[in-house]
């Protein structure tokens, strides 16, 4: 469940604490979560591939069409399908749903709740 104070439209700097603001940073970390190279995150296929999508979308401001320009051309629609299958596969698995938990809790600058990302 989502802290009330994320939600309510009062608390200051809600935003910062629902989102990284720097997008190079979180590629960073989730390349060495992966054992990749920041290089090589864009050439990463399947599962690798649709956690990145996933972060980078519910992660950073960053909109569908930049998200795609970055994996070298993935149109937008691309990318909301990616999002979409992939949340419908952390409903399905538990340990992907967990294994994403850490990354989230790993990279956030609120340590805690990953869901406050």
């Amino acid at each position: 469940m989502k802290d009330k104070r994320l939600v309510d439209k009062e608390t200051s700097f809600r935003k910062a604490l629902q989102r990284r603001s720097e997008p190079e940073e979180l590629v960073e970390a989730i390349a060495g979560y992966l054992k990749v190279s920041v290089a090589d995150l864009a050439l990463l296929k399947g599962e690798r591939r649709d956690i990145v999508v996933y972060i980078l979308k519910t992660c950073t401001e960053l909109s569908n069409k930049e998200i795609g320009e970055y994996f070298g051309g993935l149109s937008y629609y691309d990318v909301s399908k990616i999002k979409e299958r992939f949340i419908g596969k952390l409903n399905k698995e538990r340990a992907l749903s967990k294994k994403i938990d850490k990354i989230k809790k790993d990279m956030s600058i609120v340590k805690g709740d990953p869901d406050i990302l």
